[in-house]
């Protein structure tokens, strides 16, 4: 079970915030205290990887070592490394998209996937406390591994996570278990 103190929660604090609207980049977490952060420069870095062909003003809102989520007995709680945010037309309708998003930097196979989607629901559900979860957003969640190759999709994580998911908040959930997101 986790609380939720809204006056002490910014999902979108304007100060960590990074904008860009690059046609690709990088999305890193060098571990430890630091905060995730957009890369434009060392491709050998990054974890995620997004294509932004239409040049789309994306934003990226830390998660993990900036915003504090709370168990109910005080402790932190598990949150995912950021938040990317953009919006896309679709016909002549204005499609806001948020995507919760999770970096791993893992050789082996095991149980990164299973933490990484942990980490994922936990700050949706802080997310949904505070600000709410609806099918107006397409609602992405990415875990990206920098260990894996190519755009190669786990099918059936993927569908394990949407199905949970989609299951506990309600919405339509799109997840990506892959090094490359397409905006």
């Amino acid at each position: 079970m986790t609380q939720n103190i809204a006056h002490k929660i910014d999902f979108f604090d304007e100060k960590f915030a990074e904008k860009t609207s690059e046609s690709k980049f990088g999305l890193c977490d060098d571990g430890g205290s630091k905060m995730a952060y957009l890369d434009f420069e060392d491709s050998q870095k990054w974890q995620g990887v997004v294509e932004n062909e239409n040049k789309l003003l994306v934003s990226f809102h830390p998660v993990d070592n900036c915003v504090k989520l709370k168990k109910d007995d005080g402790k932190d709680d598990e949150k995912c490394d950021g938040i990317l945010r953009y919006s896309t037309t679709e016909g002549e309708k204005e499609q806001k998209c948020i995507v919760f998003v999770e970096l791993k930097d893992c050789k082996t196979s095991g149980y990164w996937c299973q933490t990484a989607q942990k980490q994922i629901e936990t700050t949706m559900k802080h997310f949904k406390n505070l600000h709410g979860l609806s099918n107006s957003y397409k609602i992405f969640a990415w875990i990206a591994n920098k260990q894996q190759k190519g755009s190669r999709s786990t099918g059936q994580a993927s569908d394990t996570f949407r199905k949970v998911i989609s299951d506990k908040f309600d919405i339509t959930l799109t997840p990506k278990i892959e090094k490359t997101f397409k905006i």
